[in-house]
Formats: C-alpha cells, structure tokens, sequence
C-alpha cells in the first residue's frame, strides 16, 4: 500500500495531474523532478518501483507479499 500510494502521490500531489498508467517510479518521478529534488534518493525509485509491483501483484512472482516484505521495506 506503501507503494502504491507514493505512485500516486508523485503525480497528483506535485503536477496536480493524474498519473499515466505506469508503475515505474522511476518514469514518474522524471515527470515531476522539476517540481522537487530527491538527490540521492532518486537512486531508490527502482527498488521501490519493484516492490510495488510484486506486493500490488502477487502473481508477480511472490506467493505472500504480506510475508515477503517488512515493515522495515515499508518504511
């Protein structure tokens, strides 16, 4: 959920837009980078693009997300 909701917020909080259809952090936050700087951690974006998809989908690869990922990723 984490996840998911930090997709959205990159868009809509930021460029006041609705998001493409895409789950690629990366590709969004070159959307909105103008608007806001995560210096280094920009370097996250993929990692977190990543567990986004396998916790959204869970047939993407992981059979419990709910188990597979901690509260500690979350965060």
């Amino acid at each position: 959920m984490v996840c998911y909701l930090s997709q959205q917020a990159i868009i809509i909080g930021f460029l006041r837009e609705m998001p493409p259809h895409t789950h690629d952090l990366t590709a969004l936050y070159s959307m909105a980078k103008t608007m806001f700087n995560l210096g280094e951690k920009a370097n996250l974006l993929p990692e977190v693009s990543q567990y986004y998809i396998t916790t959204r989908y869970p047939n993407a690869g992981i059979r419990r997300p709910s188990i597979s990922f901690s509260r500690v990723q979350a965060e």
